[in-house]
């Protein structure tokens, strides 16, 4: 759909996702995946599993193999000596693969060749120069040399984000900043990445959300039943059984009228269900395409 509201590839796939780099990844049946570009033209190919473009390359599992690759934007294996059981996404030049021998992850480049070896249990995407990694029983995290630059100590790592990244020791989280010094002591029953300078947060179980400065200090107070990230400077917030936006100061910009936000603001549009119809809005609340069913 374009942004009048008319159908360019037409609606006959189980499920779709956004596009990334002129492909989107479309559900034809069950674990039957492929590629589709912005003129609605499908790749010949079906996978069993398929992951968005990034880099130039999707990490994808063709139908009926054990064995996990790449393809590049013309369908075609990317590394075809690359022999791996899982593969992911490539982030920052660098993707996370699975050696099918050891059964332990490592990363490679986008020459397909293993730069840091497979000897991780878990191996998680690179985000600001940096990725957690699970070598025993607690993450730590590498630099792009895959030089241990933390302890490896945390029982969770989110990926940092706007130079934080949130982690979990024991059942408390806290947060750490690219130093890899311990800037909010683990006090909070969750902390999420960062966003617009904010991350939202709750201080028991159970409790209710608000949003935490860098400081670790409430900026937002814990007054909402659920809470999303903040994008483009406004975030959803769940007032009374329904969903409305909040501003990064805490004001309510957009009423709660929304029974689910199913994609937030990540450009000037949102898409929200109102009801049982699903509708994007504006930052300033427009229902673009027509009003809701009453």
């Amino acid at each position: 759909m374009n942004r009048e509201g008319v159908f360019i590839i037409p609606p006959r796939y189980e499920h779709v996702r956004d596009f990334s780099e002129g492909k989107a990844i479309v559900l034809l049946g069950e674990n039957r995946y492929a590629f589709v570009d912005s003129a609605g033209v499908q790749g010949e190919e079906t996978y069993f599993t398929a992951q968005p473009y990034s880099g130039g390359f999707a990490a994808v599992r063709k139908v009926g193999l054990d064995s996990a690759g790449f393809i590049d934007h013309s369908g075609k294996t990317a590394f075809p000596d690359l022999n791996a059981r899982d593969t992911h996404s490539f982030s920052e030049g660098l993707a996370a693969a699975t050696d099918p021998a050891s059964e332990l992850a490592g990363y490679i480049d986008t020459a397909g060749q293993w730069v840091i070896p497979p000897k991780y249990i878990t191996a998680n995407p690179f985000a600001e120069g940096y990725a957690a990694v699970k070598e025993s029983e607690h993450y730590g995290i590498i630099d792009r040399e895959g030089t241990s630059v933390s302890e490896s100590r945390f029982d969770d790592i989110l990926g940092f984000s706007e130079g934080m990244a949130p982690f979990r020791s024991g059942n408390n989280w806290g947060a750490m900043n690219t130093e890899m010094r311990v800037v909010i002591d683990p006090v909070y029953a969750y902390i999420g990445p960062f966003h617009d300078g904010l991350a939202k947060a709750v201080k028991e179980q159970g409790g209710k959300y608000g949003y935490i400065g860098k400081d670790g200090r409430w900026a937002i107070p814990p007054v909402y039943r659920d809470a999303q990230d903040f994008h483009n400077g406004l975030a959803a917030v769940k007032v009374d059984g329904k969903y409305g936006f909040i501003d990064t100061k805490g004001q309510m910009v957009l009423p709660p009228r929304y029974d689910e936000v199913i994609q937030p603001f990540a450009y000037d549009t949102a898409f929200v269900r109102i009801g049982g119809d699903c509708r994007y809005i504006t930052r300033e609340g427009e229902i673009l395409f027509g009003e809701p069913s009453p």
